[in-house]
């Protein structure tokens, strides 16, 4: 097993791993307070600014009671499932109640604009570490696949679950927004480590060129490509000058810009996810309901500022595993031990007492941190658990349901305010103006445009010159003294209780019968229709 381990950490310490490319994703972390003082200060008048400030708070309010109906029926899903009375009976209907309520969650979560985990990002931060030097893998046993499968045979052909991580199968996690984090120490030990990797991998590079030779001089085709650079470089180029404080900086690339660094204080530098949203259900609570015929419950957990690198960390079913690297150093310095033991007292020789003590020392130190690795691991999990929690239970529907609301607020102010002051007469014009408007505001995104014109254009408020929106297509909007009229209007009829809300609402094709019922139900009954979810169901 020892030649084997060894050959798998040479081949493993060539290989570069690929640098995962971050991107701009939809998420627009302001505050709409902040945002709306900002665009106001562009008005020269105050008649316009406090018209705008009307316009953008009857847009709060009206998106607001749009958005009640889906936390209602969170509301609903969560008292039965995240917080299930322990003496309720399962109905007959658990199954379709389970579905309905994951895809309505899975719906509020795109609509906040969180990202469905990746395979690339998992395996990225498999390949990397910040804060702790261990490998970790889930234990799938301790976890129930049921509803998870099923979740993710419902949405194979969504687009927003493309590419998903192979843990959705038992896991479900989100994210959205990158920040950044950074920890400075001297790291003596990971340190050490990566030159020996070093000294290995030139070790191993050597041998490899002598039997590429040896092959070549016998005639035989090695396959060796000459064109095997790392393209990371050349990817970095393509990269949004916006991510250039979200950066990654290793140990290793610290080491590698000055071998000094060794003996200095270095800074560690790792992109984070700006929130993490982790569902899941355990096989012993899965176990203990099925005995009882209760309900199952569902766990999720909202996290904030977790290292990239580290997030795998956080999920559950976790347990730790012996890398091949600390496999292979530590046969390697046993076998040396055995060696010098051998050749001291065996061949009774008289210059290898201090090698036999260098080495002894070495494995010896080994052995302890993996000791402290299994300590750090726990004080890592410990600390994100009590400082990285930003809330779990039914405070996740209140935080989905707050974040949804902002965010289509932003996306419809931004458009509105844009179009209207004529700083973008196309789909494409729109789109770049306020993306370079975001950057200059501290909060890059990726606006999706054609999903805050067509809830303007719903609205009456915006208008295009064809059916379907490209980046050609012209954009006129009406007047900001009318487009708070129509706001009024949307406004008034929500909470009239006789007038068909069809007479109202310019714009919203309403299509209810109209009835003695309030408006503001016959409005909430109404699917809101929105790019982000043209394939997921409404509950």
């Amino acid at each position: 097993q020892v030649p084997l381990t060894c050959c798998v950490l040479f081949a493993c310490a060539t290989m570069a791993h690929e640098e995962l490319q971050l991107k701009l994703d939809n998420y627009i972390a302001l505050p709409v307070p902040v945002v709306v003082d900002a665009l106001m200060a562009d008005l020269p008048t105050p008649t316009e600014k406090a018209q705008f400030a009307h316009y953008a708070n009857q847009v709060d309010r009206i998106y607001l009671c749009r958005c009640h109906d889906r936390t209602e029926n969170l509301r609903t899903g969560f008292q039965m499932f995240v917080k299930p009375s322990k003496t309720a009976k399962a109905p007959a209907s658990i199954t379709s109640d389970e579905d309905e309520f994951m895809d309505l969650l899975h719906t509020s979560l795109i609509y906040g604009n969180y990202n469905v985990l990746t395979q690339a990002e998992l395996d990225d931060a498999n390949a990397h570490e910040f804060s702790v030097s261990v490998n970790v893998e889930m234990d799938q046993s301790a976890l129930d696949s049921v509803m998870h499968r099923r979740f993710v045979e419902r949405h194979r052909t969504d687009p927003t679950f493309e590419n998903a991580a192979d843990t959705s199968k038992n896991v479900l996690v989100y994210h959205r927004g990158i920040g950044h984090t950074s920890a400075e120490g001297l790291f003596i030990m990971p340190k050490l480590d990566i030159v020996v990797g070093w000294l290995w991998a030139l070790l191993w590079g050597n041998l490899v060129k002598l039997f590429h030779l040896f092959l070549t001089k016998i005639g035989v085709s090695t396959g060796a490509s000459a064109g095997r650079e790392s393209t990371s470089e050349a990817k970095k180029s393509d990269r949004d000058a916006v991510f250039a404080l979200t950066r990654r900086v290793t140990l290793e690339a610290r080491l590698e810009q000055d071998w000094k660094n060794i003996f200095r204080t270095v800074k560690l530098e790792e992109p984070t996810f700006s929130e993490m949203v982790v569902v899941y259900r355990t096989s012993a609570a899965a176990a203990e309901a099925k005995a009882a015929g209760a309900v199952c419950p569902i766990s999720i957990r909202v996290y904030e500022d977790v290292p990239i690198a580290d997030f795998e960390v956080m999920l559950p079913g976790q347990q730790m595993v012996t890398r091949a690297f600390d496999t292979a150093k530590l046969y390697i310095a046993v076998a040396i031990t055995l060696y010098s033991i051998y050749n001291e007292y065996m061949n009774s020789a008289d210059n290898s007492d201090a090698f036999l003590v260098g080495v002894l020392s070495y494995t010896v130190n080994l052995f302890l941190q993996y000791r402290v690795q299994i300590a750090t691991y726990q004080a890592l999990v410990t600390d994100y658990l009590y400082n990285k929690t930003l809330t779990s239970g039914d405070g996740v529907r209140q935080h989905l349901g707050a974040s949804s609301h902002r965010q289509e607020i932003l996306e419809a102010i931004l458009a509105y305010f844009h179009i209207w002051q004529r700083r973008a007469k196309t789909v494409g014009e729109l789109d770049k103006v306020i993306e370079a408007r975001l950057v200059a505001m501290g909060a890059p995104a990726d606006f999706e445009v054609d999903d805050a014109l067509s809830k303007l254009i719903q609205d009456g408020i915006v208008s295009a010159n064809s059916s379907s929106l490209h980046a050609t297509t012209e954009l006129s909007c009406v007047p900001l003294a009318e487009a708070v009229k129509k706001q009024d209007g949307i406004w008034t009829a929500i909470f009239k209780d006789d007038e068909p809300i069809e007479e109202n609402l310019s714009g919203l094709n309403a299509t209810d019968s109209p009835s003695k019922s309030r408006g503001l139900r016959k409005l909430l009954k109404k699917p809101w229709s929105s790019n982000k979810t043209a394939k997921i169901p409404h509950a």
